[in-house]
């Protein structure tokens, strides 16, 4: 929460410690009026956080029923990127830095962790990528590649940091996508990689797992020097 006030905060997490497990198994909050009488505020005070935890998805209000925590939506994430995009602490070029880091090591953990049935998806899309014809949907095949590699490492908080910057993944692979449009032998060899990929993930094999991702970086590396260089 950087960037909120320090007694907000506070505030904000006094109010989510009250929350108690119901019948039902679900972390309900008490009312506006006995939260503002616990936290010794004014229920608008109170009205007022409850209103921006249901903005970013924290807590869901139900009329008759009452107020219940939930996970927040990914939205809350993904408007954290787009706004420090937009400020400039943040770039393509920087996320596909961390991106390219982040692989690597999601693919040694496939390796160890992927179930059958997730290597059999993971197969089923790099084959239609091959297959496809259109533009948006070889980029969507792509994404959701590695958006099913990020699963397959079984942790929620590399999930939940993978799909936070799901919309610059699309981009970056949307640019990659566009710069070998029309490059055959190019878009081949890439598409060749992500098989190599799956192979290594089948073979329950962490080094060669992590190999072929840095062939899939290194390809898309020369790629792109060579068409900066063609448009100088």
């Amino acid at each position: 929460m950087t960037g909120i006030p320090e007694e907000s905060q506070s505030l904000i997490k006094r109010i989510l410690a009250t929350a108690a497990i119901d019948k039902n198994g679900i972390y309900r909050l008490p009312s506006e009026r006995v939260l503002a009488e616990k936290m010794g505020v004014q229920r608008s005070i109170i009205r007022n956080a409850l209103s921006s935890l249901e903005f970013f998805g924290f807590i869901e209000r139900n009329q008759g029923s009452g107020t219940f925590l939930r996970m927040p939506r990914l939205s809350f994430a993904n408007l954290y990127f787009d706004i420090a995009s937009q400020l400039g602490y943040i770039s393509l070029d920087t996320i596909e830095d961390a991106r390219e880091m982040f692989e690597k090591m999601l693919a040694e953990e496939a390796a160890t962790h992927a179930s059958d049935e997730e290597i059999a998806e993971l197969e089923r899309l790099s084959d239609l990528m091959v297959a496809v014809e259109g533009f948006e949907e070889k980029v969507e095949a792509d994404y959701q590649f590695h958006l099913v590699l990020a699963g397959m490492t079984h942790n929620p908080v590399i999930m939940l940091f993978y799909q936070s910057i799901a919309s610059f993944i699309a981009d970056l692979l949307r640019k990659r996508r566009s710069i070998m449009k029309g490059l055959n032998e190019s878009e081949t060899r890439i598409n060749s990689n992500h098989k190599d990929i799956v192979k290594a993930i089948a073979a329950r094999d962490p080094d060669a797992a992590r190999a072929a991702m840095e062939a899939h970086f290194a390809h898309w590396e020369r790629e792109n020097m060579l068409m900066n260089l063609l448009m100088q």
